[in-house]
């Protein structure tokens, strides 16, 4: 008998969904083998314990939109000029996932090249979707003689979030754009909420940041909650915290390392261009030709906009600024010259209660959020005046100090807090 087409077809169709079916099976498993378990979605992310299996996820660009979870610290020392696949590549074929570092380090990150762009443990990363988190680099060693875009955690980063990441010391040097976590952030938005950098920044052209070299959100995002402690060189558009800086909003952020430059050189910001600034500061020693300024080197065609800023006259040798207030040494570690200018502070409740800053003896203020857990009081880091505060308030359900364990806290101190006290015994934290 004759079969029909119709026949055929329906074969053909069943012989079709089989290699459909077998592709996802053979593509799934050798993505899920690549990691450490996980099938890289939102409630079941790809998870990451070791240096290889972080390498492979720059090499296969069909996980770039997938989730990750790294679960345990990792040294990426073993990768070498070129070696280490970046994760992402333009704007063409952007990282647009979630990375969730998960409270894990990732330490020595070398990555050397002579001519190409976007140049970070992620290369390029663009989508309303994309988010970084709760990542800590150690001693990054980047070196990018041209290009544009160099950072130790993101080359360039459009439209996402990067939330409570932080670079821990090394090196990041480059030409232009560049920066100790991102080399660029915007072109129509961003968030950086809660990261820092003590990285130093070495650029030989413009757009140089200790954060940030190159931030745009004209569009959508915001900077908050953010320093920068590295010393920071280049040429045109230096700055401590970010060296170009445009329509967008900065609020409860700082820079303290030295800035060097040509023109355009500020202790906080080298230009602005329409942004709005707010409870802000800079302290760091500061150098340049022309357009040089305490806070902000120079106002880029906007205006420059906010309240309650500040730096240091005497440690920057700078008393003129195109934006802010200039204040002696003194005057910068009293708590009153922060408050009566709107500041909200811990243990004050007339500015506010979010407890954005503390305070202590003959410092500068610092950012409460990156405040160790388990440092209670001043002075600064984890130490046995922490521990008779725990002491004394221990299992009370009405605490004069905010516990900190699990995830915040949960009114009142016990054991868990304990435990997170023991673990930072004696540490700082990142904040000089």
């Amino acid at each position: 008998m004759r079969q029909s087409r119709f026949g055929n077809c329906v074969h053909k169709n069943k012989y079709f969904n089989l290699i459909f079916i077998l592709y996802l099976i053979i593509t799934t498993n050798y993505a899920q083998a690549q990691f450490g378990g996980g099938s890289g979605e939102p409630s079941d992310p790809y998870l990451i314990y070791d240096p290889n299996q972080m390498n492979a996820i720059g090499a296969d660009p069909n996980t770039w939109d997938k989730h990750f979870k790294l679960m345990a610290d990792i040294d990426l020392s073993q990768f070498t000029g070129t070696e280490f696949n970046l994760i992402g590549i333009d704007w063409n074929s952007p990282f647009k996932g979630m990375f969730d570092g998960n409270g894990h380090t990732i330490s020595s990150f070398n990555y050397s090249s002579t001519g190409i762009n976007n140049i970070g443990l992620f290369s390029y990363v663009e989508s309303e979707s994309a988010v970084i988190k709760n990542t800590i680099m150690k001693a990054p060693n980047i070196n990018a003689v041209q290009g544009f875009a160099t950072g130790a955690l993101v080359g360039a980063f459009n439209d996402g979030k990067i939330l409570n990441c932080g670079i821990d010391g090394g090196t990041v040097s480059g030409h232009d754009g560049v920066g100790g976590l991102a080399g660029m952030v915007g072109w129509s938005g961003g968030y950086l909420i809660n990261c820092y950098s003590s990285a130093d920044i070495i650029g030989t052209g413009e757009y140089i940041g200790g954060l940030v070299g190159y931030c745009d959100i004209e569009l959508f995002g915001e900077i908050n909650n953010c320093f920068a402690l590295g010393s920071v060189s280049g040429d045109r558009f230096v700055g401590g915290l970010f060296g170009f800086f445009a329509w967008g909003l900065l609020e409860n952020s700082f820079a303290r390392g030295s800035v060097f430059g040509n023109s355009d050189v500020g202790g906080l910001v080298g230009a602005g261009r329409s942004v709005q600034i707010n409870h802000s500061f800079s302290t760091g020693a500061i150098s340049g030709g022309n357009y040089v300024g305490g806070l902000i080197g120079s106002e880029f065609f906007g205006p420059i906009q906010g309240s309650g800023n500040f730096w240091d006259i005497l440690t920057s040798g700078i008393s003129t600024s195109v934006y802010g207030q200039g204040k002696t040494t003194i005057e910068m570690v009293t708590q009153s010259t922060f408050t009566n200018a709107g500041w909200d502070f811990v243990y004050e409740s007339t500015n506010g209660s979010e407890d954005i800053w503390y305070i202590c003896e003959n410092n500068y203020p610092k950012l409460a959020s990156h405040r160790l857990p388990g440092d209670l009081v001043c002075p600064d880091g984890v130490n046995v005046i922490d521990l008779m505060v725990m002491v004394d308030e221990w299992l009370n359900p009405n605490p004069m100090f905010n516990d900190f364990a699990p995830d915040g806290g949960d009114d009142f101190f016990d054991l868990i807090d304990f435990a997170v006290l023991s673990q930072n015994w004696l540490e700082t934290g990142p904040t000089p």
